[in-house]
């Protein structure tokens, strides 16, 4: 992580000097700074900067990685690189929406923000629809209960298909009762 975090380094500061030097030019050119320019450099260089300081973080925390070591052979970067997901469709339809929604806002054509985001209002409308919804929750008045003990419930598991992370909510049901 180190040879990243100096890359990034690197461009921050060119990106920082740049924005000075932009400032100066375009003041002295047009009578007045570019104020677009200016601020499209500097959030520039803050967006490597923040990068080049998470890269710094992580190298701090973790072993040095045979690419950070001068005396490191090819050899030592044999083995198991690490987990990767298997593949999905998901991401590319959601950048497939992302783009269409913002062609509508650029040119104002709702049908097109609407079509745009269409997949995931509907991944969650299938996803979690009422039928798939756990059960609600006991209510939470002060009467009198039996002392016997609640019977045994099943294990909740996620329905097929649905991701509490992607929406927020738990779309768990008992075993068995999923369609």
């Amino acid at each position: 992580m180190k040879s990243e975090y100096k890359l990034f380094g690197i461009v921050t500061a060119f990106l920082f000097v740049a924005c000075a030097v932009y400032w100066v030019w375009s003041n002295a050119d047009l009578g007045g700074p570019d104020y677009v320019g200016v601020v499209a450099l500097a959030l520039s260089g803050l967006l490597c900067a923040m990068c080049g300081g998470y890269f710094w973080f992580v190298s701090r925390r973790i072993d040095l990685r045979p690419e950070d070591r001068d005396e490191a052979e090819i050899i030592d970067g044999a083995g198991e690189i690490g987990f990767f997901s298997p593949g999905s469709y998901y991401p590319f339809g959601l950048a497939l929406g992302t783009v269409v929604t913002g062609i509508g806002i650029v040119y104002l054509y709702w049908w097109l923000i609407g079509a745009g985001l269409w997949p995931s209002c509907s991944e969650r409308a299938a996803c979690c629809s009422s039928t798939t919804r756990a059960p609600a929750a006991a209510p939470t008045d002060h009467t009198v209960r039996s002392s016997r003990p609640a019977p045994a419930r099943e294990p909740a598991v996620l329905v097929p298909g649905c991701s509490d992370q992607q929406l927020g909510v738990l779309c768990n049901q008992p075993l068995g009762q999923h369609g």
